[in-house]
């Protein structure tokens, strides 16, 4: 994390937010605010529930909070994330046709799952949070990733592979470090192969674009913000 461990907590979640976007993060190779802006894309990003100017309260706390309420913090995100790009969508200056989705980390995994749902979206590109989550259970590093991510129920109803699959046909980008440790290889083969399956039963195997580099963890790569900026440049 980018944060100070030696900060409270509430404190330390306030280097990590929608500041992001033209501030960075040593998980980024630089802002990509400026980087998409150069290239002609309009770029939003809002701070998310615990994150940013909204860190006065942990993210542990607001999970914990939303499961006891019958809700989930992810889907306020999802529901957040939504709204904004319904918003984005009324403005003058974006055709509502041409809105994707992209994000690393957490970021990654509001990306797809919000593009599953919302089939405004035209494409999905996500960096470092694609994994099967049962097999994360099977080999304990589930334990790695965030309580944001506690969806109650989930594995008995659908996989990460079967919800990124669900943004099939539309254009999907997805990219892994063989060395992050919150996507190892038996995971990310595991949801996948699920994936690749539904995108060819939806006639567009072509629309999926996977890229996977060895030696690297959990962070973007000069290869991924490439695969991205051709990606966006292609499908947009």
């Amino acid at each position: 994390m980018s944060w100070d461990s030696t900060l409270p907590r509430p404190w330390r979640a306030l280097r990590i937010g929608a500041s992001e976007l033209v501030d960075g993060r040593p998980a980024l190779l630089d802002p990509p605010g400026p980087a998409l802006a150069r290239q002609g894309f309009i770029v939003l990003s809002i701070d998310m529930p615990t994150f940013g100017e909204r860190a006065s309260v942990t993210e542990d706390a607001a999970a914990k909070a939303a499961l006891w309420h019958g809700r989930t913090l992810f889907g306020q995100m999802l529901s957040e994330q939504a709204a904004a790009v319904s918003w984005l969508a009324e403005r003058s200056d974006v055709d509502p046709r041409r809105i994707a989705v992209t994000g690393l980390s957490m970021g990654a995994a509001l990306a797809y799952f919000l593009a599953a749902i919302d089939r405004g979206i035209a494409a999905a590109a996500h960096l470092c949070c694609y994994a099967d989550f049962a097999t994360l259970l099977e080999t304990g590093v589930h334990d790695l990733h965030g309580h944001y991510l506690t969806i109650p129920g989930m594995l008995r109803e659908t996989s990460t592979g079967e919800i990124a699959g669900l943004v099939a046909p539309r254009p999907q980008l997805i990219c892994v470090g063989k060395d992050d440790p919150l996507t190892p290889p038996d995971a990310v083969a595991a949801a996948l192969q699920t994936t690749q399956a539904l995108y060819a039963n939806a006639g567009a195997p072509a629309s999926l674009v996977f890229l996977a580099q060895p030696g690297v963890g959990h962070q973007e790569t000069p290869a991924m913000r490439r695969a991205l900026l051709t990606f966006l440049h292609n499908y947009l």
